[in-house]
């Protein structure tokens, strides 16, 4: 059945001596049929291993293809993102996980009016050659250190950082010389 009519994609196939093929196969315009096979195991191998590294960056990861679709990403990331998250997937693009966490108040201060200007910039700044690197405020307090680049060959790089401590620390240290300040001029 499945010869007579193959699936519109590669399949890939799992041996049972370990290794991995992908499957094309083909309707010829005769009736006839074609299969090719492809020993991809290699390539699984080396997906996997990098899975692995992706997944032991304490960071937030994202590999997204020049449309800004996401090609892989780690756990931390959707972690870092966790009302966007439902909208990350292989494939799917930044700009929808951008618009599905806004009108989920992700990002504070954004009204459901405020939703479409703001992707519509942050995609900008996102495209830009310069890259774009920033802290963003999340709205269950969180700070996100983000960077983003693109890369010789038109993919983008995309890195979170929680910097929430590091943000508490300062708030401490402001009310710290706020109240060293008041103590000296008491002093003076």
């Amino acid at each position: 059945e499945v010869h007579r009519h193959p699936p519109e994609t590669p399949v890939e196939i799992l041996w049972t001596d370990g290794r991995w093929m992908r499957v094309t196969e083909r309707r010829t315009a005769e009736g006839g049929y074609v299969g090719v096979w492809t020993d991809i195991t290699a390539l699984k191998s080396a997906k996997s291993r990098l899975q692995e590294a992706i997944e032991g960056i304490p960071e937030g990861f994202a590999l997204l293809d020049s449309e800004m679709r996401f090609v892989i990403f780690n756990r931390s990331w959707l972690e870092l993102h966790p009302l966007s998250a439902p909208a990350v997937r292989i494939g799917g693009s930044y700009e929808e996980m951008l618009r599905y966490g806004a009108k989920r108040g992700e990002f504070p201060g954004i009204s459901e009016a405020e939703v479409e200007p703001f992707v519509k910039l942050r995609m900008q700044q996102l495209r830009s050659e310069r890259g774009f690197s920033g802290e963003s405020a999340f709205a269950d307090g969180r700070w996100v250190l983000a960077g983003h680049r693109r890369t010789p060959g038109g993919d983008y790089v995309a890195v979170r950082t929680d910097i929430t401590a590091q943000k508490q620390r300062e708030r401490e240290l402001a009310v710290l010389l706020g109240e060293l300040t008041r103590s000296q001029r008491g002093t003076e």
